[in-house]
């Protein structure tokens, strides 16, 4: 059986994508280029931009309408507002958050999916569910899911926990030569304009020892260009209190590591946020070659009433 994903919105999200592809080759799944051959079809989406959440509505209209020809099951999951969420329950078979994909096999295997005849199986078996007024299919399909994973309904108000689990997952890697380590999950800024602490959840870091082992990994497999992704990367290890370290120490130890290392390598990361740059960042990477001398720092507007009304705590 074969599946078919389309990625939408930042490299989060093209990260989050290849763990995705990883958990779905491990359970026997085949990709395809073609969503047409696919028993399987997913989007990561992004509630961040209004022409992402419009290309998902296109497509799972597309989608739904294969439906009444083969076995079909769909999933969104990525940055999804509680808003967008709500919405696209009536029309996706499986909606999820990514701190909940390591339970996705489960989540699966719930609708049958293991041959077609197991779909049809589901299907007859929703089919016979006795329904309340107006709920559809996909409606019905949710309260099963929830019903069996009962902390799917935690875990969707508060997408920081079990963000652990997620990162535990090894990327299927798009390419050989470049690749992206999450470091950190949300954000605690809340600019007025931005859904990421809604969609993502408070700021969570990850253990620097698996930042590190992660990089050796791709080191010795021979990537050169790595980035490290945050929503907002410079706050990294405050969530920690004390018990990590801080952005300019993790990238201390990476130039160490890369000091020690034969093989060329560059390390880059976004986004950063003003109010967290600190000239020992700059230092650090000014110290160690394998550190990128290149800063992207999303100032965003050179007015400061605008800086007020966007609520982004700094001046120009």
């Amino acid at each position: 059986m074969k599946y078919h994903i389309v990625q939408l919105g930042c490299q989060m999200n093209i990260s989050d994508g290849e763990r995705v592809q990883k958990v779905l080759d491990e359970m026997g799944f085949e990709p395809t280029d073609r969503e047409e051959e696919a028993n399987l079809l997913g989007v990561i989406a992004c509630s961040v931009r209004q022409k992402a959440i419009d290309k998902v509505y296109s497509r799972i209209q597309k989608w739904n309408k294969w439906k009444n020809k083969k076995n079909l099951i769909t999933f969104v999951t990525g940055c999804v507002l509680p808003a967008d969420r709500e919405k696209f329950l009536k029309q996706f078979d499986l909606v999820f958050a990514m701190n909940e994909l390591p339970d996705l096999p489960e989540m699966i295997h719930q609708y049958g999916m293991v041959t077609p005849a197991g779909l049809q199986s589901l299907d007859k078996g929703l089919q016979e569910m006795e329904l309340p007024e107006a709920e559809t299919r996909n409606e019905a399909a949710f309260r099963l899911e929830t019903a069996v994973l009962p902390g799917h309904e935690e875990k969707l108000r508060h997408p920081e926990k079990g963000i652990e689990d997620f990162w535990h997952i090894t990327p299927k890697y798009g390419s050989g030569w470049e690749a992206f380590i999450p470091i950190q999950n949300g954000c605690n800024k809340f600019c007025t304009y931005c859904a990421v602490p809604y969609t993502r959840g408070r700021e969570v870091s990850r253990p620097s020892g698996e930042i590190l082992n992660e990089l050796r990994d791709l080191v010795e497999k021979g990537y050169k260009s790595i980035t490290l992704l945050g929503q907002n990367v410079n706050s990294y290890g405050l969530d920690k209190k004390g018990e990590e370290v801080s952005f300019a120490g993790l990238l201390r130890m990476i130039g160490e590591f890369g000091n020690q290392r034969k093989e060329k390598f560059w390390v880059y990361f976004t986004s950063p946020h003003p109010c967290d740059m600190t000239d020992e960042v700059i230092e650090v990477i000014a110290q160690y070659p394998c550190l990128a001398k290149q800063i992207h720092l999303p100032i965003q507007s050179g007015d400061d009433a605008m800086l007020v009304r966007m609520n982004r705590k700094h001046t120009v």
